[in-house]
């Protein structure tokens, strides 16, 4: 998990509309990558 600490959050952090933290989306991607693929081939079309 301190790969996902380690990324550098490029957003713009001063217009105050980042509501989550660029840690949890990454570690939320690598947990879903099976249902995200999964969504994504049923909804291709």
């Amino acid at each position: 998990m301190n790969f996902s600490a380690s990324v550098p959050d490029f957003r713009r952090c001063n217009k105050g509309n980042i509501r989550h933290r660029l840690n949890d989306i990454i570690i939320l991607m690598i947990l879903g990558r099976a249902d995200i693929i999964a969504f994504g081939r049923h909804n291709q079309n």
